[in-house]
């Protein structure tokens, strides 16, 4: 008994799992006893490192790439997670862009393409594994989205409707599910001590974090004890929701 974690032999869909935050969440996930599926679009390389660190702790993962907005990925996706391990029950839409433009500059094709990967590919994913996880009785979703949608930030239009977009989506399915025992969340997130931060310089960090009203940036760890108790039997009670992991903003 003492050996048992929260998520033993469960299936777990990562999208976006070789960057980031997206690591993170697969390893807390992997620790915890679930089988992840890592899905990657681009950084091959980080996936399959990311895959051999699990593995080198005894977790267990596998590796494959997938389009989330090309549904024709997700459906080969989704197929070779129920061929491997004959279920699903943890899917993360983590998979994100940010193509950054003021409204009446940006191009459209990159509006599209944003909405495409964040919105658009979550809707795919969710649509693919939802009649497995009805056939289950049993599904926990966590979509991950961002404070920048309930704000706002000037020259991020795409990325706030796309992530703004992706919590009406949250609570319209967790609606249409509530019934199967199937839970439906999103996590907005702040500003963390990982990707696209990395990049800015450091007036621009100090700044930030003086908006920040616990004038910090989040610690990854953080993040890992929010995807915990969502897909474990502690949230069974919470769906719908929308939990700001941000430092207060």
């Amino acid at each position: 008994m003492g050996n048992e974690k929260l998520l033993d032999n469960q299936t777990a869909i990562i999208t976006g799992a070789s960057g980031g935050l997206g690591e993170t969440i697969s390893n807390t996930l992997a620790k915890e006893g679930a089988n992840v599926i890592l899905v990657y679009n681009n950084n091959k390389k980080g996936a399959d490192t990311l895959q051999e660190k699990i593995q080198a702790y005894g977790g267990h993962a596998c590796v494959i790439k997938a389009d989330v907005s090309c549904e024709d990925d997700v459906i080969r996706l989704v197929e070779y997670a129920i061929d491997r391990y004959s279920r699903i029950d943890i899917l993360i839409n983590n998979a994100g862009i940010s193509i950054n433009g003021i409204s009446w500059k940006l191009d459209s094709k990159d509006w599209r393409r944003t909405i495409d990967v964040n919105l658009t590919g979550s809707f795919l994913c969710v649509k693919h594994v939802l009649p497995h996880m009805r056939r289950d009785n049993f599904g926990r979703i966590i979509n991950i989205s961002s404070i920048v949608g309930q704000m706002g930030v000037p020259g991020t239009s795409a990325y706030a409707a796309s992530k703004s977009g992706l919590i009406g989506f949250t609570k319209a399915v967790a609606m249409e599910v509530a019934n199967r025992n199937i839970t439906v969340n999103t996590i907005a997130l702040g500003y963390f001590e990982t990707g696209m931060i990395n990049s800015i310089n450091s007036d621009q960090l100090d700044a930030l974090k003086r908006k920040i009203p616990l004038k910090r940036l989040g610690k990854v760890e953080e993040l890992s004890w929010v995807v915990r108790f969502l897909c474990s039997p502690l949230a069974s009670y919470v769906t719908g929701e929308v939990i700001n992991v941000s430092g207060g903003l």
